[in-house]
């Protein structure tokens, strides 16, 4: 992710708020009025927490709890044109590796929830501004967007890009390359794709070896798995 730290740190307008707890490294940069950027402090276990902000508009939020760890996350309210009344909401304890959320469309919601894994590369979007479609038959505007959720502990792999009005329930995890378009209300499912679709059921997500010691069937599962693998080596 290319990013250039010398536009950053800028804040134009009335009313913006800006607050950030420990081991933040926050880069901002604001162009209107009552929006707000609140950033709580990192985990003690994170190392890297650099996260950019860039809004060009009125009245947005960008709201993140407690990270477990952020490396490059850059949230662009902005597209040429100002975006009003957004809000991107990241609750705490996830993990981001070069992340960018696009908010391209007035009045829109990314919601992310607790203890959720980015891997490298991931890019987010809603709305087209300042380009505008509809259906040629009816006139109908069909750049509409709800709110683009992501539920709590979903794994998301390298290179995936999640759309406008795009959804992912909790315990789901999303494969390298994926374009997620719609809405996925299953848990414990392997998502993959283009466009993203299930393709395994009954899948357990876990995060890492000290998480796994709070399941003993997958922990002595996974003894044995590499208790066989070593016999074979």
């Amino acid at each position: 992710m290319r990013i250039f730290k010398n536009i950053f740190n800028k804040n134009k307008g009335k009313n913006n708020k800006i607050s950030k707890g420990s081991k933040i490294n926050l880069h901002y940069k604001i162009r209107g009025n009552n929006n707000e950027i609140k950033i709580e402090g990192g985990s003690e276990f994170g190392r890297d927490f650099n996260i950019f902000v860039k809004i060009f508009g009125d009245n947005n939020r960008v709201i993140i709890k407690k990270p477990y760890n952020i490396k490059n996350l850059l949230v662009n309210i902005e597209n040429h044109v100002p975006i009003n009344n957004c809000t991107v909401f990241i609750d705490e304890l996830t993990s981001m590796v070069d992340v960018k959320m696009l908010v391209f469309q007035h009045n829109s919601c990314i919601r992310i929830g607790k203890n959720c894994t980015f891997s490298r590369n991931i890019q987010i979007r809603t709305g087209e501004l300042p380009h505008f479609i509809f259906d040629i038959e009816t006139g109908e505007y069909l750049d509409k967007n709800t709110i683009l959720k992501i539920g709590n502990h979903v794994w998301i792999g390298e290179n995936s890009m999640i759309l406008k009005n795009a959804s992912i329930a909790d315990d789901n995890i999303i494969g390298c390359n994926s374009v997620v378009t719609k809405k996925f209300d299953e848990n414990n499912s392997v998502i993959a794709g283009n466009p993203a679709k299930i393709r395994k059921r009954g899948v357990k997500f876990i995060k890492n070896d000290l998480e796994l010691q709070n399941y003993p069937k997958y922990f002595e599962c996974y003894k044995k798995f590499l208790s066989d693998k070593e016999k074979l080596l």
